[in-house]
């Protein structure tokens, strides 16, 4: 039996929307910006000030080089092909993890994390 891909690419099909959860990419740099820089996302997290386009390059290049198996799992919630925000599994004790999200605010309000979370964690 062969391990599941690493990191993973999950589309969900039964629901329309067109969301994915992927591997953070450099391209995401702009909507990582804008995320960085969205009021309601500096309330609740810990960044910058103010968050510089190279803060948004080098989270993702974080991202995209610390993704091994048995590591925390950073991955970028993709609507209709535009980012829309990042999910991460943290590791915690063994057989537990924390889940931490942020959304930019065009995704907020319908769902996107729950919906990421159910691609994710049967994975």
């Amino acid at each position: 039996m062969s391990s599941p891909p690493w990191p993973p690419t999950l589309h969900e099909s039964a629901t329309p929307g067109g969301l994915t959860v992927r591997p953070h990419h450099r391209r995401d740099a702009d909507a990582v910006l804008a995320l960085g820089n969205d009021p309601q996302t500096r309330r609740w997290t810990t960044l910058p000030d103010p968050y510089t386009r190279e803060d948004a390059e080098e989270f993702l290049a974080r991202r995209i080089r610390e993704v091994h198996p048995g590591g925390n799992l950073s991955l970028a919630i993709d609507l209709d092909g535009s980012y829309a925000g990042t999910i991460d599994l943290r590791c915690g004790p063994p057989g537990a993890a924390a889940v931490w999200y942020a959304l930019a605010p065009w995704a907020r309000g319908h769902g996107l994390t729950e919906r990421a979370l159910r691609l994710l964690l049967p994975w």
